[in-house]
């Protein structure tokens, strides 16, 4: 089901995508995703790849519409799973198999959305969000020359959430492959698929508009001001340093027994306050047998 009008916009439809297996984990925060997409009244299409290479049972949305990957965690190069290739085999496989054109927005399901990010991306010209606290140095510019002698010096600091247009994601998606299993063998890092983008985006000379886009936990109110998603990737602390809550310890769609006002971060305030309400609501749902 789309979320608005996609066959009148000239510039081709708005994909928000989001891609990962079949666990649990990834559904229930999947379903929030969806929750708030919906809530901020995005136009376009939701859309959740599932790699499901041994046929697995595809989880159900009310509104975003599954596809079915054969995507693993894996890569020749590699000795043991990387979860990161998932996102990178379903995104190659989707765009081979539906051939899109248009803009993807490409998301992780651990974001909600505050408020409509309603943009789209010209060929050669994505918008990615500002990677705030990263530095090409180290042993990232290691790996990186190690790849493309002198690519260190070129790249920007960009990631995810990103606007991209269809035949810019499928020029670089190959490589973006190939290059993520490269850094990830050489640096064992969980950021590996992350680093490879700004990498690869180097490689093809293509720039990006660099803007705020989401709120990455732990960044600074001031840092990300009124960006339209939270990116709640880290444990939501109060003033004290002490844990409020991290997804990684919730069951859903178990009430948040926390005061949201106590959150450090005024972002990681409205995130508890949206999650209370979507739970209650789930709970309600699951009572009423709907």
């Amino acid at each position: 089901m789309a979320g608005g009008n996609m066959i009148d916009d000239p510039h081709g439809p708005l994909f928000s995508v989001v891609c990962t297996d079949t666990n649990p984990y990834g559904t229930w925060q999947t379903e929030l995703l969806e929750h708030s997409w919906l809530r901020a009244g995005m136009p376009g299409e939701l859309i959740r790849l599932v790699g499901t290479p041994n046929g697995e049972e595809l989880p159900q949305h009310r509104t975003a519409r599954v596809i079915r990957t054969t995507a693993t965690n894996t890569h020749p190069r590699l000795d043991e799973d990387y979860t990161g290739m998932n996102r990178l085999h379903s995104l190659a496989e989707w765009l081979e198999r539906e051939r899109p054109v248009g803009t993807v927005l490409i998301l992780d399901c651990d974001f909600v959305f505050r408020a409509p990010l309603v943009r789209h991306a010209e060929p050669g010209q994505p918008i990615g969000q500002l990677w705030w606290d990263f530095q090409m140095g180290g042993k990232w510019a290691e790996a990186a020359d190690s790849i493309t002698p002198g690519i260190a010096v070129r790249v920007q600091n960009v990631t995810w959430p990103l606007l991209i247009h269809t035949s810019d994601l499928r020029r670089i998606i190959g490589r973006w492959v190939e290059v993520a299993a490269r850094i990830r063998k050489e640096t064992g890092a969980w950021e590996s698929d992350m680093v490879a983008l700004t990498i690869v985006l180097a490689e093809y000379q293509i720039t990006c508009d660099l803007e705020m886009l989401a709120a990455w936990m732990p960044w600074p109110d001031e840092v990300v001001a009124d960006a339209p998603i939270i990116h709640y990737c880290q444990r939501v602390l109060d003033v004290g340093g002490d844990t409020l809550w991290y997804k990684q310890e919730y069951s859903p769609w178990d009430d948040i027994d926390v005061n949201p006002s106590d959150a450090a971060l005024g972002y990681c305030s409205e995130l508890l306050v949206m999650l209370k309400r979507f739970a209650g609501l789930q709970r309600a749902a699951h009572q009423s047998g709907s």
